[in-house]
């Protein structure tokens, strides 16, 4: 059996506090190898930029500085300057606490500016696992920043083994000199039993002032610039004049939460088609997903498909996106959901359209969501399966 460290390198990050994605990983894989120690950023370097339960608030967002354009190159270097003091700490904590034992793999999920994990399995004489992540350094000016993209390339020379989250990335890793033979597709997947398909509940419509056969589109997530959650608000702006009883509801919180509070009031949508609601626990997000009809995601990255689909389809939900090449890898359009042109408010609109007339396609769809799930993505299925076959290669290339 193997014994796997999982460095988990950034500052906001807190073992007892990971998140439903990374706890996920890490059950999944404890069941696949003998033993797996984690050790994150957070532990040892509590502060205010750590993992506290107002980061994500819609509060933090709202904070003046993080709004001004002129300041945020000094805050960004600032914050990088962090990261570099706070990884020269983090190696030495690691170093301490795990010397006594011998890994078969450390495992590290990269973070900006980040190089303990792999610095420590140099050290050690351990294959390394780089959990890699685009968009890490994606702000166009710093201090730091050459430095940051110096270490990101580093990182990704040094590797033994590197594992990205679609086909896209992998062509992408592929394309910068990496063997294939050295990168591991692992995609986002979902806890299944956690989204159990239950019998529809009108509780949220009801809190809404809706009725019960009104069509409740909703979208789970936060506002960041990459999903898009304006172009929600102009479908809904679309949708009112021939599509009266199509609500739209958005969860969660985000940068852009008051521009699409703003814009939804500045067309006369707000509490009447459109609805928001403050994020939730992710304890909550299963019952608020089972009131919804529709499931949506109104932009993403053109690299990875998101880990609420994976939710969403588990729910037993119809799902719409963008038609994007990492989205279509998990989505096939018209059979386990619906593909849309990304930025395209009329497309988005014709497609909630279809669906939102057609209760027979919105069933099929859910089925088939839900059982591409269970059939594909499960995190064993995914991440489990992803550690035992980077272990097995790992022995063979080193008998």
């Amino acid at each position: 059996m193997s014994k796997v460290l999982y460095v988990i390198s950034g500052r906001s990050f807190s073992t007892n506090s990971l998140g439903r994605k990374i706890s996920e990983v890490i059950k999944c894989w404890k069941g696949t190898v003998e033993q797996v120690d984690v050790i994150s950023g957070g532990d040892f370097a509590q502060s205010k930029d750590s993992a506290t339960s107002s980061y994500g608030s819609q509060a933090y967002f709202n904070k003046p500085r993080r709004k001004n354009k002129l300041l945020l190159p000094f805050i960004i270097s600032a914050s990088e300057l962090k990261d570099i003091i706070h990884d020269i700490k983090f190696y030495f904590d690691i170093k301490f606490k795990y010397s006594k034992i011998k890994y078969d793999v450390i495992w590290e999920r990269s973070s900006r500016l980040h190089l303990a994990g792999l610095i420590y399995a140099k050290k050690t004489n351990t294959p390394f696992v780089l959990e890699w992540k685009d968009n890490l350094v994606n702000y166009p000016l710093s201090l730091f920043k050459p430095l940051a993209l110096l270490v990101e390339k580093y990182k990704v020379k040094q590797a033994d083994y590197i594992v990205v989250e679609s086909e896209v990335l992998k062509l992408y890793i592929s394309s910068k000199g990496v063997s294939s033979d050295r990168i591991f597709v692992a995609y986002n997947g979902v806890n299944s039993n956690e989204f159990i398909a239950k019998k529809k509940s009108n509780l949220i419509k009801k809190e809404l002032g809706l009725n019960t056969n009104d069509i409740l589109v909703g979208y789970l997530g936060s506002y960041a610039f990459y999903h898009n959650p304006q172009l929600l608000i102009e479908v809904a702006k679309i949708s009112c004049l021939s599509n009266a009883n199509v609500k739209y509801v958005l969860v969660g919180n985000g940068m852009y939460y008051n521009e699409c509070v703003d814009l939804a009031t500045s067309y006369g949508l707000i509490n009447s088609s459109v609805f928001f609601i403050d994020g939730v626990p992710k304890e909550e997000v299963p019952a608020i997903l089972n009131a919804i009809d529709i499931a949506v995601l109104p932009g993403s990255t053109d690299i990875i498909c998101p880990i609420k689909i994976f939710e969403y389809m588990s729910a037993e939900k119809p799902v719409v996106l963008p038609n994007y090449k990492c989205n279509a890898e998990v989505i096939k359009h018209m059979e386990n959901g619906i593909l849309f042109e990304p930025f395209s408010a009329i497309d988005f609109f014709n497609k909630l359209t279809l669906l939102s007339s057609d209760e027979v396609l919105r069933d099929s769809l859910a089925k088939k969501a839900r059982q591409s799930v269970k059939d594909k993505y499960s995190w064993d299925a995914t991440w489990g399966n992803t550690l035992s076959l980077i272990i097995n290669e790992n022995r063979r290339t080193r008998v």
